[in-house]
Parts: C-alpha cells; sequence; structure tokens
C-alpha cells in the first residue's frame, strides 16, 4: 500500500467521525443523559482505535518500503524479514529493553504490541526501526503535544477512577472547563486557542499530522 491510500482511507474515517460528532450534538437534547454520554465516549474510543491503527500502519509501511502522497519512493529496509509481525514483535522488545531473537516473533501477538497512537512511545519505535522517511514521520508527529490529551481522556473513559481523572489535569487548563465529572465534559468542552469542541479540534489534528507524515 502507498501512503496515499493510507491517508485517504484515514481522512475518510476522520469525515465519518466528524459527521458523527455533529450529529450526537445535535440530538444532544433528544435523547437521555446515558445515551448521550455512551454515544460520545463511544465516538472517543473509535478516533482513537483509527488513530492508533493508522500510526502502527505508516510506520510498518516505511519499513517495508512505499511512496510518499507525492510519489517519492521511500526504499525499505535491509532487514530480511519485514513483516509485520516481525517489526512489531522487534518494537515491542526493543520498548522493553530486550533483544530480539530470531524466532521470538513466531510466538508474538498484536496484544504485547506498543500504544502505537502514543506518540512518545511512536517516535521511539520510529527512532528504533528508522525508515528512510525518519525525519518526516519524527516532525509530523512530534509537532504537537494534543494527541495526549486525546490518550488520557480515552484512559478515562476506558477506567473511570481518580486516578485517571487526575491525569487529565494537567491538560484542563487549554480546555474551557470549569468542573469534570466524566469524560464527556472534556470530550464537549471548548480548546481555548480554536473554540472548537474538543473531539472536533482532535479529530483535526489526528488528519493534519496524517497530512503531513504521509507528505
Amino acid at each position: 500500500m502507498y501512503l496515499n491510500k493510507l491517508y485517504l482511507d484515514f481522512e475518510k474515517k476522520c469525515e465519518k467521525l466528524t459527521n458523527r460528532a455533529n450529529k450526537i450534538l445535535v440530538n444532544k437534547h433528544s435523547i437521555q443523559e446515558w445515551e448521550f454520554n455512551y454515544l460520545s465516549e463511544n465516538l472517543l474510543s473509535d478516533l482513537w482505535q483509527a488513530w492508533c491503527l493508522f500510526c502502527k500502519k505508516i510506520l510498518i509501511l516505511s519499513c517495508q518500503g512505499t511512496k510518499d502522497r507525492n510519489n517519492l519512493q521511500i526504499p525499505k529496509l535491509s532487514s530480511p524479514d519485514l513483516s509485520t509481525l516481525r517489526l512489531s514483535y522487534e518494537v515491542s522488545a526493543n520498548k522493553s529493553h530486550r533483544n530480539p531473537t530470531a524466532n521470538g516473533h513466531l510466538s508474538y501477538k498484536s496484544a504485547y504490541d506498543i500504544t502505537w497512537g502514543d506518540t512518545s512511545k511512536l517516535i521511539d519505535a520510529i527512532n528504533f526501526l528508522s525508515p528512510h522517511n525518519h525525519n518526516t514521520l519524527i516532525t509530523a508527529f512530534g509537532s504537537t503535544a494534543i494527541i495526549n490529551d486525546i490518550q488520557l481522556t480515552r484512559n478515562f473513559s476506558a477506567h473511570k477512577n481518580k486516578d485517571t481523572l487526575t491525569n487529565c489535569r494537567g491538560f484542563l487548563l487549554s480546555y474551557n472547563l470549569t468542573n469534570v465529572k466524566s469524560p464527556t465534559d472534556i470530550i464537549w468542552s471548548t480548546h481555548n486557542d480554536t473554540g472548537e469542541f474538543a473531539i472536533l479540534c482532535w479529530i483535526f489534528y489526528c488528519q493534519l499530522i496524517a497530512d503531513n507524515a504521509t507528505s
């Protein structure tokens, strides 16, 4: 797969997510609170999953050899095994400070994957594998810290407790919020810089990073 198709596929997902967000907002006063919260958190989860999958795919494709959206060739790495399984295993082993073995990937499960959407872990993986578009990827994924806001809010959604809420407090000053009781409060707050709802702002920045990373 070339990076142009990868980007177009992700762009379509972002458009669908944006449409869902707008529909949820329009229907807010005609549905019950629990349903509004469920739809909002499900939307956030789908954004995070789509983002993680994009991050994994762009790094794997870059290592396997592909073309960017300017039709420039990205040569494959010289490793004898550039399969998704092998590369994922090597990244996971590196994160755990273990030396990968020749056949270690044969028993590897995707459940052991790094959190691909976590930009700090992704940048570590990019530096470790060092594909030929290394600089482009590092610049794109290191361009904003807002992905961390998505990740922490999603963690708060998946594990509702004082610790995950506390983890969100570090970025809440960037949003127009007075009190946070649930992830939905963050999702539908407005970002101080853009005036956009947080979820729409997050979708926009995910797509912008994807645009820059594939160009």
